[in-house]
């Protein structure tokens, strides 16, 4: 047999499919977005109602039975008495969103680490607007805004392309900051 009589022969089997399994090949385009699903929805939602509620609840013991008692006895450490209540908020939005984050992983949310540090600097922009507050006020909006933004948030970092869902996120952030600043 000639070496064109092989190749002519080689290129008829290539063409041969009769033995393909069609059912195995996907013919859609892969979506932009990871699906979250409606229990990890479900989940997000409550883990941010918890959350929200016990940055506050948090703040408020870090206050009364630690910036208070210990540092608001002396004179040297009159700035930090006069400061205590933002810095005790901080130290709560800390422990929370370091909680929070640990839940999310738990639960394979989807950019966990992403989506866990934009909604507490987005909730740290809420500050101006909860101190002034009732304490059950104060609790129920923080539960509730950190509910919503952990889940906006979280739905900003289902995009497929990290850079376009940072940039997503670091815009509604910065939106957010503008917002809450009017």
């Amino acid at each position: 047999m000639s070496r064109g009589d092989q190749n002519n022969d080689h290129d008829s089997h290539e063409d041969d499919w009769s033995d393909f399994d069609f059912s195995t090949v996907r013919s859609e385009r892969d979506s932009l977005v990871q699906s979250i699903g409606r229990a990890n929805v479900l989940k997000i939602i409550f883990t941010g109602l918890i959350g929200g509620m016990f940055v506050w609840l948090l703040r408020l013991a870090i206050q009364n039975w630690v910036m208070s008692p210990v540092f608001c006895r002396t004179y040297d450490t009159a700035t930090i008495c006069a400061n205590a209540d933002i810095t005790s908020f901080i130290i709560a939005l800390i422990i929370v969103g370091l909680i929070t984050l640990a839940i999310l992983l738990r639960n394979r949310t989807y950019q966990p680490t992403l989506t866990a540090v934009a909604t507490f600097v987005s909730f740290f922009a809420l500050w101006e607007i909860l101190e002034q507050q009732n304490v059950a006020v104060a609790i129920v909006a923080s539960a509730f805004l950190t509910m919503l933004l952990l889940l906006i948030i979280s739905l900003l970092a289902t995009i497929r392309k990290m850079f376009v869902s940072i940039v997503m996120i670091a815009i509604f952030v910065l939106m957010f900051w503008f917002i809450v600043s009017i």
